[in-house]
């Protein structure tokens, strides 16, 4: 049992840290496109 919960706990920590890494380069990619835009436009 210990071993599972393991692999799950791995698993979840994985799965969150892609998650927030995905989120900040997303934004960090939004920021960079709206700069250029706003720079464009002008």
């Amino acid at each position: 049992m210990s071993n599972i919960s393991l692999v799950i706990t791995v698993i979840l920590l994985i799965g969150s840290i892609g998650y927030l890494t995905d989120n900040f380069l997303f934004k960090k990619a939004e920021t960079v496109v709206l700069n250029r835009w706003q720079l464009n436009s002008k």
